[in-house]
């Protein structure tokens, strides 16, 4: 009895066990990883938009009291291509996030009633990832191409480099079709009709009347 008691104690787990136990966690994982980078992505948007937000707040609060939103209390001005850390009240610590740094925000147009703001990843998952923010609320989302390190062409000179080249020859034209003819009359049978020949001539004949019955006698 003990014999079997121990035997069965140190059973293990069979191929088709370990097998099932493999698919199982292959699928779960299969499951999480997209739902784990949607919400990555979605973490990194939310992060970006507050911080654009916050520097439309400060704009809004600033053109309130200079009547214009690139005019600056101090007398100076907004322009494109500054930091959103340049608008008062903004501080590069209010927007440097996990993801997105705070030079990687920046004023990309504005004048007196419009402007544009926007966030530029430039490192980690949110490199070429751009969010911009308009005067009105409205948020744009894409994505730049990444810059490559590839030669650069080189430039032009000025001098001559012969004669531009020769365009290879693109398909044959198609042949054209002949026009098609002008509409004759119509056409119109003959009139009488032509009999074949052999064909007896046609004589009317005169109309059968019914014989008319008298009327019965009473």
């Amino acid at each position: 009895m003990k014999r079997v008691e121990k035997s069965c104690a140190q059973r293990g787990f069979t191929l088709v066990e370990l097998a099932l136990v493999a698919l199982l966690v292959a699928v779960l994982a299969a499951a999480a990883v997209p739902l784990m980078s949607g919400n990555q992505t979605r973490a990194m948007m939310t992060e970006a938009e507050a911080a654009l937000g916050t520097a439309r707040s400060a704009l809004r609060a600033m053109a309130a009291e200079t009547r214009a939103y690139n005019q600056l209390p101090t007398g100076g001005r907004l322009e494109a291509g500054m930091a959103l850390s340049e608008i008062p009240g903004i501080r590069e610590t209010e927007l440097a996030g996990r993801y997105f740094q705070a030079r990687d925000y920046s004023i990309r147009e504005i004048g007196e009633t419009t402007y544009v703001i926007q966030a530029l990843g430039s490192e980690g998952p949110v490199e070429g990832i751009l969010i911009t923010l308009d005067q009105d609320g409205i948020f744009t989302r894409g994505r730049v191409p990444r810059s490559g390190g590839g030669t650069p062409p080189p430039a032009d000179d000025g001098g001559d480099d012969g004669p531009p080249p020769v365009n290879p020859p693109g398909p044959p034209p198609r042949p054209r079709l002949p026009p098609e003819p002008a509409p004759g009359p119509p056409f119109t049978p003959p009139w009488p009709p032509v009999r074949p020949p052999g064909t007896p001539p046609f004589v009317p004949q005169p109309p059968i009347v019914p014989p008319i019955e008298p009327p019965p006698v009473i």
